[in-house]
């Protein structure tokens, strides 16, 4: 999660990163509610060319396998959240600038929900 919160564009890029990669029915069926978990290769694809996923590997440290298995899970349920709570559009039109500033507010949302 911490790699997801410290990104410079906010939450905003993993929006971008899945349209940029061909993901965008994905991103808006999760928008939507539709959270059921993601496949790996949704995830290989949605995240190609960021990096994320090799640094989350060696933070945590996990295999990237169990990373992606991981984020099959999380990542459906996020989009749908920050959607939810008006962080984001499924446009990538951020809501509110704390989104940017202050990425911990909706990472501690998003936990509140799920948890």
């Amino acid at each position: 999660m911490q790699e997801l919160e410290q990104h410079q564009d906010g939450i905003g890029w993993l929006f971008d990163a899945f349209k940029h990669n061909g993901l965008t029915l994905s991103v808006e069926r999760w928008a939507s509610g539709e959270t059921q978990p993601a496949s790996i290769l949704q995830m290989e694809k949605g995240f190609s060319g960021t990096q994320m996923i090799g640094n989350i590997a060696r933070r945590v440290p996990l295999s990237s396998e169990v990373v992606l298995s991981e984020l099959a899970i999380l990542v459906p349920i996020l989009v749908h959240h920050f959607v939810l709570s008006g962080f984001v559009t499924t446009n990538n039109d951020l809501q509110y600038e704390s989104a940017v500033l202050q990425p911990n507010m909706m990472l501690a949302s998003a936990l509140d929900r799920v948890m």
